[in-house]
């Protein structure tokens, strides 16, 4: 409904006092009688504008100002020229700001986009209006004052060239790309899977990058590395450890079976963690910068998995003896299957064994917790029961854990063996005290 003000509503809303009453006041003040009329339609419109003031829309309050701030993730690209003028060279420079925090990645490519060079760094800041001083640990402890200014409503960063490990009077340009990371709720943030990856020109294996995945569940740590040759992709390496840790706030207890505890201290921001050099056995000063991932086993782990392993002639003494063993999983929504097959050198199948169960993952800790069905061999038969341990009964409740990898399409498992073990004196199935934390030494594939 709209509402339309005219003199005349104003006027039924107000009606118009009597000219005896503008008489009176006349000649309460002394006025000649001739002014009466004029002096009531001069109070007659104060009226009217009083009026039509009281019933006026209210003006909008107008927006808050939004003062610019260095704290966010800015971006700068740079391209290099060869002699011929021909741009050879691609450097994209990411840094993040807090209140108390720097983040810098580095990724250089060549005119191909294939990885050259990638590193990063990340320490402390304090800051003005128009200053910011960089502290951070390298191979020395270093401290670097840099002048900035913002510029287009606070979404370009212009600052003293921020590689320069010293005062530098050339500016940089950055743009913002996202708005500023929170610390808050550490300890609640830390859990979850992260990567970094550096690369360089080595001299053995050309160009080469590491790519390090580290996964925090509930009470595990696994991490995982692979050395890949990035001018064709090959796979030179990889590796995986885990065990256990210990959320102190501002560092993390890393736990080893034979081995001496160590603290690593650390910093999130938002999705950005730096942390003292995980795979170091002492704390170390200086930070590495890793970012959380979003979806670390994409795809989730329904589908078809494959993974192959010999057990070798250090197993059975003697090479003739080697086999090539093999184990698929078909995981659908709620079933799996494992089927396990044994060949000798000659290609020949031994054993076989299948086994059926429902699953459910326990997200937190990444296990996938079993009721089996039934398991059945190479004829089909039940599986018999082996030194009194109902390995396979119907309903019996058994446990494998996965992890992140740093390849697309693969996941790390701890296996049965490794998550369990039988115990005569409980007459269950129990957590396997030779791996506390697991054995992440397989790596399925999606097939």
């Amino acid at each position: 409904m709209t509402l339309v003000v005219t003199s005349s509503s104003i006027l039924a809303m107000n009606p118009t006092p009597s000219p005896r009453i503008f008489d009176r006041i006349a000649s309460r003040y002394a006025l000649p009688k001739s002014l009466s009329l004029p002096f009531a339609a001069v109070c007659v419109a104060l009226l009217m504008g009083a009026c039509a003031q009281a019933v006026k829309t209210a003006e909008p309050e107008p927006e808050p100002q939004v003062e610019p701030t260095l704290s966010g993730t800015w971006e700068a690209v740079r391209y290099g020229r060869d002699d011929a003028g021909v741009v050879d060279e691609k450097e994209t420079t990411t840094l993040t700001f807090t209140e108390t925090h720097f983040f810098e990645r580095n990724h250089v490519q060549d005119a191909d986009g294939r990885t050259r060079y990638k590193y990063d760094r990340a320490g402390t800041v304090s800051r003005t209006e128009t200053t910011v001083t960089k502290s951070f640990v390298d191979d020395d402890r270093i401290s670097v004052e840099k002048d900035y200014f913002l510029a287009d409503d606070g979404d370009v960063l212009l600052i003293h060239a921020w590689g320069d490990d010293q005062p530098a009077y050339h500016f940089d340009r950055f743009t913002r790309v996202a708005d500023a990371p929170t610390t808050a709720g550490q300890p609640s943030t830390l859990q979850g899977t992260w990567q970094r990856s550096d690369a360089w020109d080595d001299d053995e294996d050309g160009w080469i990058e590491n790519r390090e995945v580290i996964t925090f569940t509930g009470t595990r740590f696994i991490t995982y590395g692979v050395r890949v040759n990035t001018d064709n992709d090959e796979i030179l390496d990889t590796w995986a450890w885990q065990g256990g840790w210990i959320d102190n706030g501002a560092s993390i207890t890393r736990i080893e079976p034979d081995h001496v505890d160590v603290d690593k201290q650390y910093v999130i921001a938002g999705d950005t963690l730096a942390i003292n050099p995980w795979g170091a056995n002492e704390p170390r000063e200086y930070l590495e910068v890793f970012t959380r991932v979003q979806d670390p086993i994409s795809g989730g782990i329904v589908g078809s998995w494959l993974f192959e392993w010999v057990w070798t002639g250090e197993i059975y003494e003697d090479e003739s003896d080697d086999e090539l063993v093999t184990l698929t999983a078909e995981v659908t929504d709620e079933s799996i299957t494992l089927v396990r097959e044994e060949r000798n050198r000659s290609g020949m199948l031994g054993h076989t064994r299948t086994i059926e169960a429902t699953w459910e993952l326990d997200p937190a800790e990444w296990f996938v917790n079993l009721s089996i069905i039934q398991a059945t061999n190479a004829e089909g038969e039940e599986e018999p029961v082996v030194d009194d341990h109902p390995a396979w009964a119907p309903g019996t409740m058994r446990r494998i854990a996965l992890a992140p990898s740093a390849i697309p399409d693969h996941i790390l498992v701890s296996f049965l063996w490794s998550e369990e073990r039988w115990d005569d004196v409980q007459g269950q199935w129990i957590d396997n005290p030779d791996y506390p934390f697991g054995d992440y030494w397989m790596e399925w594939e999606r097939q």
